[in-house]
């Protein structure tokens, strides 16, 4: 079932970005799907080699949320671009991400 949904997700997320009228809308699901698709790699990937790549994994989990109201508003405001303010919702990623480097023990680095 993982391997299905790791295919699936894959496969939206090149529909999304090769779909045509080319809308903002597109390319943010299109990074939605690729988040999901990297949760389905993690729970694939060996035990012993996702010691080295867990913490690449943890931090974008916390983009789904902001990226689905994105996508949301991009859908609800036809002409919706990004702006710096946006970047408010991507705090949290930003936090743990750096977090998890700071205390990453130094023998996985």
């Amino acid at each position: 079932m993982l391997l299905l949904g790791l295919v699936q997700s894959l496969g939206s997320t090149l529909v999304f970005i090769l779909r045509k009228p080319r809308h903002v809308s597109n390319f943010i699901l299109a990074a939605w799907f690729l988040i999901i698709s990297l949760f389905f790699l993690g729970l694939l990937i060996p035990e012993g080699l996702t010691t080295y790549t867990k913490i690449g994994f943890i931090p974008f989990f916390m983009l789904t949320g902001p990226l689905f109201y994105f996508y949301v508003r991009s859908l609800i405001h036809p002409n919706f671009e990004f702006k710096w303010p946006h970047l408010v919702h991507c705090i949290p990623f930003a936090l743990v991400g750096g977090l998890r480097v700071a205390f990453f023990p130094s023998r996985y680095r």
